[in-house]
């Protein structure tokens, strides 16, 4: 019986007529004959091909086919290259509670309770003040209201309560000695005239203010930057600037109570000085118009607020980084 060959038939350039036409081949390293050879048919032993060695086709033909491969050599089969695991991953399940994030910001939702023993209480009027500074610098100001929050220079500032300090209003105990004193003068000489008249003073009081700027009577008038309501003077510059009266804005309430002899004051109106003090209010008065009624015009139309926080602030610097990296970037390509 002749020995069968066991190579690639079509390899050595013979051709099997007993078995139909194979599919072409899976891979492009196979030959088209997928390495199979009719156990009907007898050819000479042909010099075996050792580079040829097809074993990825497997059993699928009859019992009669056989896999070639070399004379005494035990047919292995292909072994496919491990996959990698995939992470598991859970399925997702519809969650029966919706998301409701809070916000702890002021006035939104109610912090969660912890250790208060190193937090300090601030007073009401302490905390009240600060939210009040804040909204004043992020909401939008109209001009009416801006207008408070520029002052006048700090030495103009000081020479005017200086003045208005040497002309304060007479208090009651000065009052009852001068009139004392004239009384006592009258009665040493019936004849002789003795004056009666107060000493030159500021206007002090809002409606006695209001009196002399519609009177054209007060040279000057000093308000106060912080007055509370701040409707009270809301619409006192623009009385001065109908009036053509030099006014001024400075700070405070308080520095402007302690010139007069009070705790607080609204406004001061200076109506008259003596002839000493005659070239200090006219320098006064010049340097109080290029700061505020010459500026009439502008002040009116300066709208204030809208002021972000040092932490928007931050985040913006980052913002406008991050895009200057992508358009750079962007070029570069």
């Amino acid at each position: 019986m002749a020995w069968r060959a066991r190579v690639c038939v079509l390899r050595v350039g013979l051709l099997c007529t007993c078995l139909p036409p194979l599919a072409p081949s899976p891979s492009p390293y196979c030959h088209p004959c997928h390495g199979v050879l009719c156990t009907t048919c007898t050819f000479p032993t042909p010099t075996p091909t050792p580079t040829h060695r097809n074993t990825h086709y497997s059993r699928t033909h009859t019992q009669d086919v056989r896999i070639c491969s070399m004379p005494g050599k035990e047919v292995k089969k292909a072994t496919q290259p491990a996959k990698a695991a995939s992470p598991y991953k859970k399925p997702a399940v519809a969650s029966h509670f919706a998301a409701r994030p809070k916000n702890f910001g002021i006035g939104q939702d109610v912090p969660y309770a912890r250790d208060l023993s190193r937090f300090m209480r601030w007073p009401t009027f302490v905390t009240m003040q600060r939210k009040k500074r804040v909204l004043q610098r992020r909401l939008k100001v109209p001009p009416a209201l801006n207008q408070f929050t520029k002052v006048l220079d700090r030495a103009s500032r000081n020479e005017a309560l200086k003045l208005i300090k040497k002309y304060a209003p007479e208090t009651r105990k000065a009052r009852r000695e001068r009139l004392h004193k004239a009384a006592e003068e009258k009665k040493k000489d019936p004849k002789k005239t003795v004056s009666t008249r107060a000493p030159l003073a500021v206007v002090t009081g809002l409606q006695e203010v209001t009196r002399a700027i519609e009177k054209k009577q007060a040279r000057m008038v000093v308000i106060a930057n912080n007055v509370d309501p701040v409707e009270l003077v809301l619409w006192m510059p623009n009385l001065c600037r109908a009036n053509k009266i030099p006014y001024a804005i400075v700070k405070d309430m308080a520095r402007l109570g302690d010139a007069i002899g009070r705790k607080t004051a609204t406004c001061v109106a200076i109506t008259d000085v003596n002839a000493e003090d005659e070239a200090t209010l006219k320098n006064l008065i010049r340097s109080v118009n290029a700061r505020f009624l010459s500026r009439s015009d502008v002040i009116r139309r300066q709208w204030g607020g809208l002021q972000l926080s040092l932490r928007s602030r931050a985040e913006l610097r980052k913002k406008h980084a991050r895009n200057a990296g992508v358009d750079a970037a962007a070029i570069i390509q």
